[in-house]
């Protein structure tokens, strides 16, 4: 009688550590789910924002107006403001002679859709191309809003 007694409360503490332990287990699955959607969007954004920017100072360098490259930029954003009608900055460089054209993007706004980082992050973005038509350094900087 003792001995049977005893089994049915080993038995009910082994119910409970495999209840306690599949739990832990589904936490895990759901946490590394949640981890890998986040970095994701994380990652498709700060993408769409290299392409943006490699786009803006290739055509910077060739010579292209605002106009046409904020019009490109347009076509090529995804996940940010719908349209960028704002004018970016360029800086001219007049004693750095390295022929380059640098463009810089930051989000002007957190990306706030992250749920490991609940004060959201800033994505920037940077991309430098040759300048044959100018010596000089040419650092340009657009503020985008993610959706």
């Amino acid at each position: 009688m003792i001995l049977k007694y005893k089994v049915q409360n080993d038995m009910k503490k082994a119910y409970i550590e495999q209840m306690l332990m599949w739990l832990v287990i589904f936490m895990a699955f759901v946490w590394t789910f949640i981890f890998i959607i986040d970095y994701g969007s994380i990652l498709r954004i700060k993408d769409n924002l290299d392409d943006i920017s490699e786009y803006a100072s290739y055509s910077q360098a060739k010579g292209l107006s605002q106009d046409k490259i904020i019009t490109g930029i347009n076509k090529l954003s995804r996940g940010i403001e719908p349209v960028i009608s704002s004018n970016y900055n360029c800086v001219d460089s007049t004693t750095v002679e390295n022929h380059q054209v640098t463009f810089n993007i930051i989000s002007s706004n957190t990306f706030k859709g992250n749920i490991l980082h609940k004060d959201g992050i800033t994505i920037q973005s940077s991309k430098t191309k040759f300048n044959p038509m100018e010596k000089f350094n040419t650092t340009c900087t657009l503020n985008v809003k993610l959706k």
